[in-house]
């Protein structure tokens, strides 16, 4: 079921973009993802403090992007070369 809906709306916006109805296309597109968000996302130290420092907060960006990486690893068993 879910996956006809999936389907049935990239059909709709395949046909659309044939038609090069950019209107249809792109109301077919929010309606699919959803409004699009406004703002950003305030960075917090581990111990919960909000983190200002433009240094400080590369570094917690940078903590969370290596233990993403490593979590992805470990779930994989290590990337592998084809």
């Amino acid at each position: 079921m879910k996956d006809s809906c999936w389907r049935q709306k990239a059909d709709e916006l395949q046909l659309a973009a044939d038609r090069k109805d950019s209107k249809f296309f792109f109301d077919g597109l929010k309606a699919v993802l959803g409004p699009k968000s406004s703002g950003t996302t305030p960075i917090y130290s581990y111990d919960g403090t909000l983190l200002t420092d433009k240094q400080q907060i590369l570094s917690r960006w940078a903590t969370l992007s290596n233990s993403t990486k490593l979590s992805i690893q470990c779930v994989t068993g290590g990337f592998r070369r084809h």
